[in-house]
């Protein structure tokens, strides 16, 4: 059984194993020993903060099974684009008109705006482990949902999630080759490993294209790109899609990967989320057809994890085995929150 919690401090070695496998993709998780040390102590700090608004922090969370082996991580940012803005190129049409000759024509061309700033971010999802199934991966991705329901002064009234766009081999990125490569004058790898992630204005506004990006006047490949996931990450469209996200006419300043955006007020882990008490349950009884998200009630020691149920509705408590309350860390009569997976 896995259990999602905040990163800690001991956890160092294992992330920097886990930093090792999967993706190429540098952004879901800091390569290096001292960027993940600097990850985790912002992490510790933000949980630590008495926060009332959305600020500099920045919640990781770790998926651990019931031995303490992390399999995966996810984080939470409360605050995008905090003291610069967040870039993101918004996909416009322009009409371009002539009376003579007769000439209509709709221009689809990209502008870099900072129009995401201020939102909360899903960011940096990684579990690259292929045992891990459907339920474990939504386990970790919707935890941190379930936290900003639980801490809603932590979070924005709007977040966002940006997806990786796709690689060809070698080659890197066919978006950024056509477009960011001509500013930076370097691979994606090397200015993703740069950003670290990041996509801050202050920082890297005064080397991107200040002018629309002409779609047509991009290669082919570079087009099909724009809002395409990369085939490892386009299994999490469809789950972000049924907890309420939607692609929004943005697309990432690096690779041209899909932006979804969602209220608050539109998420499941907001409008289906019931607040409950811990009724003790046998380990041998089984707990129901139906598989619920189940947290405990504390921002700082926040755990997570999948409690198979029978329907709630009517119910004032949901029944836990001795485990689950252990990995939750409560016990008979505390108050808990679930919502259906």
């Amino acid at each position: 059984m896995y259990v999602v919690r905040p990163v800690e401090t001991a956890d160092l070695a294992q992330l920097e194993a886990l930093a090792g496998r999967g993706s190429r993709r540098v952004h879901t998780l800091p390569r290096g020993r001292a960027a993940l040390a600097a990850m985790i102590e912002r992490s510790v700090a933000s949980f630590g903060a008495a926060a009332q608004a959305p600020g500099a922090e920045r919640y990781t969370f770790v998926l651990a099974d019931g031995q303490g082996a992390i399999a995966g991580t996810a984080t939470l940012v409360a605050r995008a684009g905090d003291g610069g803005g967040y870039l993101a190129f918004r996909k416009d049409m322009m009409q371009q008109a002539s009376d003579d000759p007769a000439v209509r024509v709709d221009v689809a061309m990209l502008r870099l705006c900072t129009d995401l700033s201020g939102h909360s971010q899903l960011a940096g999802f990684h579990a690259p482990d292929p045992a891990l199934d459907w339920a474990q991966k939504a386990l970790l991705a919707r935890a941190r949902l379930l936290y900003a329901a639980l801490a809603p002064r932590r979070c924005a009234d709007q977040f966002f999630a940006a997806l990786p766009g796709p690689l060809a081999g070698e080659s890197g990125s066919p978006f950024w080759n056509a477009v960011g490569r001509k500013f930076f004058g370097m691979d994606v790898d090397a200015a993703e490993t740069l950003l670290a992630g990041a996509r801050d204005a202050a920082r890297i506004a005064g080397v991107m294209p200040h002018h629309p990006v002409y779609v047509g006047l991009l290669p082919s490949a570079a087009r099909a790109a724009i809002a395409a996931p990369d085939a490892g990450a386009a299994p999490s469209l469809g789950p972000l899609c049924r907890e309420g996200f939607q692609t929004a006419g943005y697309v990432d300043i690096c690779d041209g990967g899909p932006v979804l955006r969602a209220a608050r007020q539109a998420l499941r882990c907001t409008t289906g989320v019931q607040r409950r008490r811990v009724l003790a349950r046998a380990p041998g009884l089984h707990g129901g057809i139906r598989r619920y998200l189940v947290c405990n009630a504390r921002e700082q020691q926040f755990r997570a994890i999948a409690v198979p149920s029978g329907p709630l509705d009517g119910d004032d408590a949901i029944g836990l085995t001795p485990q689950q309350q252990r990995l939750l860390d409560v016990g008979s009569g505390d108050p808990i929150s679930c919502v259906l997976m």
